[in-house]
């Protein structure tokens, strides 16, 4: 038995400490227990996500033993030498190829968030997710409006669950927010599915949106539509 369990919300919700108290349930309950939170927002309500990873099996942990773990950027083999042969590149080139699928089923689809005919949706990913969402309520009143947030980027997720450039082709206005200057998701999105966004938001000045002037730029995209 090996099973990983997930835990995501936003940032201030008390996620480590609800993972941290389930890995104590699974050890005391006799299991073998890893768990590790990922990368973490610093802006509350961004998004963050705890892994708890528990076996009836002894678990190998990074750090945790006696023996040599090897860890290089350059090509190796099955047992982290460096190689620079042809033959053993390709192999292992091929080999993580072939891991891709696999790690695309695993993701989870984007978030919907707000009105599911929305006339207006916002996109985004990693720690826009508070402020996008404080958005959405903010004009809910009187626009129909959603939020389409993704966790994970490469792969992106499998459409088979949620055809996701379906529902962004069906909105009258897709506006892709993000934090950097150059509409990095954007040309990713564009791509990987072909959806194009019209408009774009970004913000590069190392700050954070405000819900005020995410709301405010919102605003006027919509009145020149």
């Amino acid at each position: 038995m090996d099973y990983s369990i997930k835990i995501g919300g936003e940032a201030g919700q008390g996620i480590q400490t609800i993972g941290n108290a389930l890995g104590r349930v699974f050890a005391r309950s006799g299991y073998h227990v890893f768990s590790h939170q990922d990368y973490e927002s610093r802006v509350r309500g961004g998004h963050n996500f705890y892994q708890i990873r528990l076996s009836n099996q002894p678990l190998g942990v990074p750090g945790d033993a006696a023996h040599l773990v090897v860890v290089d950027s350059d090509e190796h083999d099955e047992e982290g030498h460096i190689v620079e042969d042809g033959a053993t590149r390709k192999r292992m080139v091929d080999k993580r190829f072939r891991k891709l699928p696999l790690i695309t089923n695993e993701i989870a689809p984007p978030e919907l968030y707000g009105d599911h005919e929305a006339r207006i949706v916002v996109v985004g990913w990693g720690s826009t997710y508070g402020v996008m969402k404080e958005a959405v309520d903010a004009l809910a009143q009187s626009e129909k409006i959603a939020m389409l947030h993704f966790s994970e980027i490469f792969p992106l997720p499998d459409r088979a669950h949620f055809d996701y450039p379906a529902f962004l082709h069906q909105a009258q206005l897709a506006l892709c927010i993000e934090h950097n200057a150059t509409g990095q998701f954007s040309r990713l999105l564009r791509a990987e599915t072909g959806f194009e966004f019209k408009a774009t938001i970004h913000k590069y000045d190392g700050r954070p949106f405000t819900v005020e002037e995410l709301t405010g730029e919102i605003h006027g995209h919509i009145g020149d539509i």
